[in-house]
């Protein structure tokens, strides 16, 4: 269940990241997103992090 939870964390941060990064090309203004987006960075690798050692411990 953790898993499919995390699984899911993992796969809308990509979407939405993927979506942030396309609006900010699209209306140029990158310097006013440069601040939210690292943020948003900080979070994906932070998810990345604990869905490596949740799959690690699972599987063992």
């Amino acid at each position: 269940m953790l898993l499919y939870i995390l699984y899911f964390a993992n796969y809308t941060l990509q979407t939405y990241i993927f979506f942030f990064e396309f609006y900010a090309l699209k209306k140029k203004k990158v310097c006013a997103y440069t601040m939210n987006f690292n943020f948003v960075l900080l979070v994906f690798l932070l998810c990345k992090i604990l869905f490596i050692f949740a799959e690690k411990i699972i599987n063992i």
